[in-house]
């Protein structure tokens, strides 16, 4: 009948499957010793990376997922955040923007993480500076860039190219200048307009060269308006 299962035939032991063991295997008896020894060498599964990302360091699930897209790249980043002190976020868009971005630029001679000059120390360390407002976001991207080409450290690319954000005295003499050429703008910023003041921003960025810290010229921009 249409709709309706009959039972043909039972399987119910090992016979009925035509299932014979094998008489050469020894039995073997699995202890709680040889359980915790195998989940040691377990790694870390992508699950549980993706859920450590998102729970312990509050990553998006978005950031997490292209993470943990492959081990590589998963095992790079842990190797930025056990060097760099800041917010997780920062390090998981440098892996997701800059470093994936040029392994996927087909200009770069780079295939693999592993061949990339910029190891996740290198690029921890280059995190740490702008943390610490050793380096501007702009001037970072700069040694990134500079440290692909020679190998070399943060450190050393930012003593042997000069690259150190100008001292307070010069932006702020480079801000006077930027208010006294662009009175304008400085009185739409004072009539209560503060998003006005991003192109007095970027006017003394251009004078800095993109050395200095935007946070900082806003800062006193602010100050002095």
């Amino acid at each position: 009948r249409i709709g309706e299962g009959r039972l043909s035939r039972e399987k119910e032991t090992e016979g009925d499957y035509r299932y014979f063991r094998e008489p050469n295997l020894i039995s073997v008896r699995v202890t709680e010793d040889i359980l915790k020894e195998a989940e040691q060498d377990v790694p870390e599964l992508p699950f549980d990376r993706l859920r450590r990302y998102v729970d312990t360091q509050g990553l998006s699930v978005q950031d997490a997922e292209t993470l943990v897209e492959e081990k590589s790249i998963a095992d790079y980043y842990d190797g930025v955040t056990a060097t760099y002190d800041g917010p997780p976020k920062r390090a998981a868009d440098w892996v997701r923007n800059q470093v994936l971005r040029t392994l996927n630029d087909t200009s770069n001679p780079y295939d693999t993480l592993a061949d990339l000059p910029v190891t996740s120390e290198y690029l921890g360390n280059l995190l740490d500076m702008i943390e610490s407002g050793t380096l501007s976001d702009s001037l970072a991207h700069q040694v990134f860039e500079k440290i692909l080409v020679s190998g070399k450290s943060p450190e050393q690319v930012v003593a042997e190219e000069g690259l150190q954000p100008p001292e307070d005295d010069f932006i702020i003499g480079m801000v006077d200048q930027v208010i006294a050429e662009d009175p304008e703008t400085v009185l739409v910023v004072r009539d209560g307009n503060p998003k006005a003041i991003g192109r007095l921003i970027g006017l003394a960025m251009k004078l800095t060269q993109g050395r200095a810290d935007a946070k900082r010229v806003r800062e006193l921009l602010m100050e002095r308006i």
